[in-house]
C-alpha cells in the first residue's frame, strides 16, 4: 500500500510540473491537467488499498476463529 501511495503522489506530482512546464499542451485538452493521470493512479490507488484491507480483515477473522477454537 505504501509503495502504491508513493507512486501515487509521484505522478500527481509529476503530472502537475507537466502542467505548468507545457501549459499550451493542456490548453488543447478540454479536461484539467489532473484527469490525465492523477485520476487513473488515484483509482488504482485505493482499488488497492481496497483489497487489502479486505484481505486483512479476513485474515484477522481467521486467526480470531482459531483463537476461539483453542479455547
Amino acid at each position: 500500500m505504501g509503495s502504491f501511495f508513493g507512486v501515487f503522489i509521484g505522478n500527481t506530482i509529476a503530472n502537475y510540473r507537466d502542467c505548468r512546464s507545457f501549459p499550451e499542451i493542456y490548453e488543447m485538452r478540454s479536461a484539467p491537467w489532473y484527469c490525465y493521470g492523477a485520476l487513473t493512479s488515484f483509482i488504482l490507488f485505493m482499488a488497492v488499498v481496497v483489497v487489502c484491507v479486505l484481505i486483512k480483515i479476513i485474515i484477522r477473522v481467521f486467526v480470531r476463529k482459531k483463537g476461539e477454537e483453542k479455547m
